[in-house]
């Protein structure tokens, strides 16, 4: 994939299928919350994953679902921690600014939005298996609140990569990238190893929500 160029038409179709997708979800997440919720229309990038990992930096709540039947990849939700904590609000039955917007960020917060998201991206399947005329289903969600760069090493590692990677840095005239890693979560020193260049690449659709 790496080597293949998406024509204008192409990348054209991915924004025009996510936007008939993302609308149900809108509309299944206005149900949840009680509350309109509006969407942008999509912004299609196809970015490298290393370039990805380097400039999402900040913590943020990941939702995570695969696509286990007719397509295969997956769907990333990114959301802000104060985000999160309002829809876990809202999905409570306050008003968004309640008793659960003003609480640290926990476990209950990531179960509301794991939720949210699994409805959102059923909407989303049921959607695309009209598109494409196959069955198209998920997995459950996978929910992770973590410094953005980290969580991209970590779920997508390079093959060559140890798989807690922190941050790389890219050198165009050897071709290579040095990376900072650590062996385990909790271990406290830094490593740093060189590798040759692997150019993965990922398509990163952007929506915006609002309500």
């Amino acid at each position: 994939m790496s080597n293949y160029v998406f024509s204008e038409m192409e990348i054209d179709a991915i924004g025009e299928i996510s936007n008939i997708c993302l609308g149900g979800s809108a509309s299944t997440l206005s149900m949840l919350v009680r509350q309109t919720v509006e969407i942008t229309p999509p912004n299609v990038e196809i970015v490298e994953k290393s370039e990805y990992t380097k400039n999402v930096s900040s913590k943020k709540v990941f939702v995570k679902v695969d696509y286990v039947e007719g397509v295969q990849g997956c769907s990333i939700l990114m959301l802000e921690e104060q985000d999160a904590k309002a829809i876990a609000d809202l999905m409570m039955g306050s008003d968004g600014h309640g008793m659960f917007a003003q609480m640290e960020l926990g476990e209950m917060h990531l179960s509301a939005v794991s939720e949210a998201m699994n409805q959102m991206m059923g909407s989303a399947a049921t959607s695309m298996s009209v598109m494409l005329e196959r069955k198209t289903d998920i997995s459950t969600p996978d929910t992770k609140f973590m410094e953005g760069g980290q969580y991209i090493a970590c779920e997508f590692p390079l093959e060559e990569l140890p798989k807690y990677a922190l941050e790389s840095q890219w050198n165009p005239a050897e071709n290579t990238e040095t990376w900072k890693y650590r062996t385990s979560p909790s271990e406290k020193v830094t490593s740093i190893e060189t590798v040759p260049r692997v150019p993965q690449m990922t398509i990163h659709g952007q929506t915006e929500f609002s309500s």
